[in-house]
C-alpha cells in the first residue's frame, strides 16, 4: 500500500532479495462530481445555417446542476471520402480542424443548456458540390 497523506508522483518497489525493482506513478484519485449528457449524438444541419446542440448537467446523485457555467468549443473538420480498403482503412482529414465557435452559457434550473453555432463551411467552398461534408465536434 502506498502511504496515505504522502506526496504523489514516481515511486518504486525494491525486492528484498536480488536486484529487482519496478517503478510506477501514484496520483490522487478525484471522483467526478458531475456528468454532462448531450441530448443527441448527431445533428444534420445544412452548411452555413444555425444549429443548436443541447445537453443536461447532473451531479452523480442524479440532481440537476443549476446555474453552472458551461464553456464550449465547436470545431469543424472536413474528411476526405473513404478510400477502398486495400488502399487505406478509414477516413483521413482533408484539412486542418478549425475552431468556428467558442463561448460559455449557464445551465437552467433543470440543468439543461444549449450550445448555438453556425455550421460554417470554409470560405470559398463550392456548396453545390454534393461531396462536400464536414464534421463538427462540440467540446
Amino acid at each position: 500500500m502506498a502511504p496515505s497523506g504522502g506526496l504523489t508522483g514516481s515511486m518504486s518497489l525494491l525486492a528484498n532479495q536480488g536486484t529487482s525493482s519496478v517503478g510506477f506513478q501514484v496520483e490522487e484519485y478525484k471522483r467526478p462530481k458531475f456528468e454532462i449528457i448531450f441530448d443527441t449524438n448527431k445533428v444534420l444541419t445544412p452548411l452555413n445555417e444555425n444549429s443548436t446542440v443541447s445537453g443536461v448537467a447532473r451531479n452523480l446523485a442524479g440532481n440537476a446542476v443549476d446555474q453552472a457555467k458551461v464553456t464550449y468549443r465547436v470545431t469543424r473538420v472536413r474528411w476526405q471520402r473513404p478510400l477502398p480498403w486495400w488502399k487505406w482503412w478509414g477516413f483521413i482529414p482533408f484539412e486542418q480542424p478549425q475552431i468556428i465557435s467558442q463561448g460559455s452559457t449557464v445551465t437552467d434550473a433543470f440543468g439543461k443548456f444549449n450550445i448555438p453555432f453556425n455550421a460554417k463551411a470554409k470560405p470559398g467552398t463550392d456548396l453545390k458540390n454534393s461531396e462536400v461534408n464536414y464534421s463538427f465536434t462540440v467540446e
